[in-house]
């Protein structure tokens, strides 16, 4: 609402100023905002701006998300950084209403820590870093990590792929690329036993032992890819740890997915059809989720008048983003001799 409010606001102002009843004019100018009020209204815009974002982007659920958890809460720390210098600014040095600002933003802070320490115990946070493909471990690299993290996240993850996936030999791709590397070793030339002995030796060497190892060891993808698609494709290379990644990928970045599914739910069992069966319940969900998926709109008769104008709606929805992302980056970058 906020954010609307300083889009259209040389619009609200321009319709008190043309009231010609002048006693309607006193009564919409009792409401009308001063300066001041307006200048207010546009920094707490401004300041929540990237927390918004951050939390549209980790509550989608058609692509995984929870790679991205270590890096929105360095993002969202970095913001509060920077809205904090920014509050020292000449510019807003003298104003009373900023040293009230200045508070929130601290505490903002300190509630962001707060639920910041409680992502190094769920380890599917890390994991999830280390498996995405592009990334790795160059995250844990950056400065606001300690050194130690690094090796760290690494080691942890390694001995859970150890513990409770490199054991599996339940996995059939896995059995018949083990099968297949038999046969072409029963066929193979014995002369050849030195040559192979080499790279085993150079293997161990580089601490290569399973496949997490070679992983770690190999090259980063080199554009970016969604990382179901490029697991789906290096799956014969690494079938176990695909497995790994399976798992640790299927976990939700919020329960913002579930929260929908409740929702949903409401929107099925309403009072004129209370005594749906839970397992009708359940189908239609499943079937409208199916239809939303594969790209198919469900049309009701009564809905069709509500979205009239839907385009020209989005239109407008983007403006103001555009508008307050430019109001986010004026705040930031201003001169300091302001």
């Amino acid at each position: 609402m906020l954010t609307r409010a300083c889009y259209l606001r040389k619009a609200i102002d321009q319709y008190i100023h043309d009231q010609e009843d002048e006693a309607k004019y006193l009564k919409l100018s009792r409401y009308k905002l001063s300066k001041t009020e307006w200048e207010q209204i546009e920094t707490l815009t401004a300041i929540l701006f990237p927390f918004k974002t951050i939390s549209v982007k980790l509550q989608k659920t058609s692509r995984p998300r929870i790679d991205h958890v270590f890096w929105s809460y360095e993002s969202l720390f970095n913001n509060i950084d920077d809205l904090k210098t920014m509050l020292t600014r000449p510019r807003y040095r003298n104003k009373v209403w900023i040293k009230t600002l200045a508070l929130a933003v601290e505490q903002m802070r300190l509630k962001l820590s707060k639920y910041y320490q409680k992502t190094e115990h769920p380890f599917v946070y890390s994991d999830a870093v280390i498996l995405e493909p592009s990334g790795k471990l160059l995250l844990f690299e950056q400065d606001s990590f300690e050194p130690h993290f690094k090796s760290k996240y690494s080691h942890e993850c390694r001995e859970r792929y150890v513990n409770n996936y490199e054991s599996n030999l339940q996995h059939s791709q896995f059995e018949a690329t083990l099968k297949r590397k038999r046969t072409m070793d029963e066929e193979s030339d014995e002369t050849d036993d030195d040559y192979y002995r080499v790279l085993a030796k150079a293997e161990k060497q580089r601490g290569i032992q399973n496949e997490y190892d070679l992983y770690i060891a190999g090259p980063t993808a080199l554009k970016k890819r969604d990382p179901l698609g490029w697991w789906k494709i290096n799956s014969p290379s690494y079938p176990r740890l695909t497995m790994m990644f399976r798992d640790t990928f299927a976990v939700p970045a919020t329960g913002a997915g579930v929260e929908r599914e409740f929702s949903k739910s409401g929107r099925v069992v309403t009072p004129i059809r209370a005594r749906l069966n839970h397992t009708t319940v359940t189908e239609s969900m499943l079937v409208k989720s199916m239809l939303v998926r594969q790209g198919e709109m469900l049309t009701y008769q009564e809905d069709d008048a509500d979205e009239l104008g839907t385009h020209d709606d989005e239109e407008e929805e983007t403006a103001e983003v555009n508008f307050v992302c430019d109001l986010w980056r004026t705040l930031i970058n201003l001169d300091e001799n302001m």
